[in-house]
């Protein structure tokens, strides 16, 4: 577990300064650690292809509630797109979105281009990066934000940041 974990961060974390995970990117870093980078590989692709199993419960429940209030869903994911759209859509969740961004650097840039184009009204924000989320609400300002909780962050950053979170 600890060498899964130092490895994603690696991996994560491209040479460029970009998020570039992916399950190649992820296999050779712990190919380096002398780990069968192959067969590291196949398995992390067979995780990617079966997504659905490892979706919270009631993750499309909450999805289709949203819906039902008639707003538009725009999904922003960080990370190699390319990888981020294949896991995206096997899990089953592409299709509740109207619009689907996949990106290797910020999300700021990207809601600065949705933001040129929706003015008028609050926009909903759900993360589960504490420092991003703050930053973000200092440049976007419309943002209603919640956050959810992530097993890679400890639930007291949560806490202090003194921001909604389930």
């Amino acid at each position: 577990k600890e060498l899964y974990q130092k490895t994603y961060h690696e991996a994560r974390n491209g040479i460029s300064g970009f998020v570039s995970y992916s399950d190649k990117r992820h296999a050779q870093v712990l190919g380096i650690e002398g780990l069968a980078e192959e067969k590291i590989y196949r398995a992390l692709t067979d995780i990617t292809a079966n997504a659905k199993k490892y979706v919270f419960n009631d993750t499309f429940i909450f999805l289709e509630n949203l819906k039902k209030r008639g707003e538009e869903l725009i999904l922003l994911s960080l990370g190699d797109p390319l990888f981020q759209e294949e896991k995206i859509k096997n899990t089953g969740m592409h299709d509740f979105f109207a619009r689907v961004f996949m990106i290797a650097d910020t999300k700021a840039h990207i809601l600065e281009e949705l933001f040129g184009t929706i003015t008028e009204k609050k926009v909903w924000f759900i993360n589960d990066k504490v420092k991003e989320t703050c930053d973000l609400i200092k440049e976007s300002p419309q943002l209603v934000h919640f956050m959810m909780i992530s097993k890679f962050f400890d639930e007291k950053e949560y806490i202090e940041s003194k921001l909604p979170y389930f």
